[in-house]
């Protein structure tokens, strides 16, 4: 009976002590991760839903998509694991699964072709309990500006003082895009300048050419727009 008594008790000690299947105990805490997305400029935004770990996004060919972790709990390091499209880097070097300390982790994700792409990181601990994002990432190509422009008559500098004015914004804004400069052929003058306006005094009346263009961020040109026979006067 004693012999009985001696195993029961050992036994129900090894079990509730053996916090890897957690049988008797709820101590371990489950780890508590935060993402930071920090290149997202999609237009998508309404889908991304990062409480329930959800990422819909998008990127332009060519660039990194960079994120990152924040990983809090009870150890000091937790598992983490890469699966699915493209490329995953920590500390520049790639990365599909260790052990990563509690803090903040900044990882790139990249992929050389355009398309709808998805991975997902899972963070988990030695006991089972997990964390996991999953990313949908469409890669496009760049859009380049699409602009047009008139000449506005401004006459505060004397009769043939005009202002070029630029409309229009670069295609891919939404995505991060953005125009660098613009560049004005004023007849014989060409000036390349980072405003949509400028301001021009002609030397005389008379026809001229006009040609206005924008560049965009990723130094490609968008549309010229060019009339041959402007009329100042």
């Amino acid at each position: 009976m004693k012999f009985f008594l001696f195993l029961t008790v050992v036994t129900f000690c090894f079990f509730s002590c053996d916090k890897r299947k957690d049988v008797f105990s709820n101590s371990n805490i489950n780890p508590i991760v935060g993402l930071d997305l920090l290149n997202s400029h999609s237009s998508l935004s309404s889908t991304i839903d990062v409480s329930s770990g959800n990422v819909t996004d998008t990127l332009k060919l060519g660039n990194d998509y960079t994120f990152s972790l924040s990983l809090a709990d009870e150890n000091s390091f937790l598992n983490c694991e890469f699966s699915g499209d493209g490329d995953l880097l920590l500390n520049n070097a790639a990365f599909v699964s260790g052990n990563l300390s509690t803090g903040n982790h900044t990882f790139t994700w990249n992929i050389s072709a355009i398309g709808t792409y998805n991975f997902q990181v899972k963070i988990f601990d030695d006991y089972e309990k997990e964390v996991i994002y999953k990313f949908k990432i469409v890669v496009f190509l760049n859009r380049v500006p699409n602009t047009w422009w008139e000449v506005v008559h401004d006459g505060s500098l004397g009769p043939l003082h005009k202002k070029i004015v630029v409309h229009g914004f670069d295609q891919d804004q939404i995505y991060g895009g953005g125009i660098v400069y613009y560049q004005y052929i004023l007849g014989s003058d060409t000036t390349l300048f980072t405003h949509s306006t400028l301001n021009y005094i002609f030397p005389s009346s008379g026809i001229y050419l006009i040609s206005v263009k924008a560049m965009d961020n990723d130094g490609d040109w968008g549309n010229q727009i060019v009339i041959n026979n402007y009329l100042i006067e």
